[in-house]
């Protein structure tokens, strides 16, 4: 199992694609097959790894999660005007974003369109996250 965050703004922080990701149960990289390092890592991804989405402020240092969900199926799909997505089943959505203070002064990592989280701090919240919502039931 894996973490993985996903951006969800498009075209420079233009457009918010996040309820479209939401409402259509998928996780998109607008890149497509244009950009073949993403589209490599978007293979990577598995049936039941954890995926959210993420903005990343890079002044502050915060990591903005909108949803968490898990992976449903690895078969990758083009979707017009989202790219290539996988399916996700969302367990948990944010009205006001999750924010993660992060002490690990990695930017670049958080700043990408799709990337493994590795950060143990950032893991547990993720899923300390889920497993609150499970409990709900």
């Amino acid at each position: 199992m894996a973490i993985w965050g996903f951006g969800y703004k498009y075209e420079a922080g233009t457009y918010d694609k996040s309820e479209e990701f939401i409402s259509q149960g998928l996780v998109c990289s607008g890149w497509g097959k244009s950009n073949i390092y993403v589209f490599q890592q978007l293979k990577q991804i598995k049936i039941g790894d954890i995926v959210f989405l993420k903005t990343y402020d890079k002044k502050a240092y915060k990591l903005r999660i909108k949803a968490i969900g898990i992976v449903v199926s690895n078969d990758i799909q083009d979707y017009p005007d989202l790219g290539s997505c996988l399916k996700v089943k969302y367990l948990k959505k944010y009205t006001d974003p999750l924010e993660i203070e992060v002490d690990d002064r990695v930017p670049h990592i958080r700043t990408a369109t799709l990337y493994e989280e590795l950060n143990p701090k950032i893991c547990q919240t993720i899923l300390k996250e889920l497993i609150k919502e499970m409990e709900k039931g």
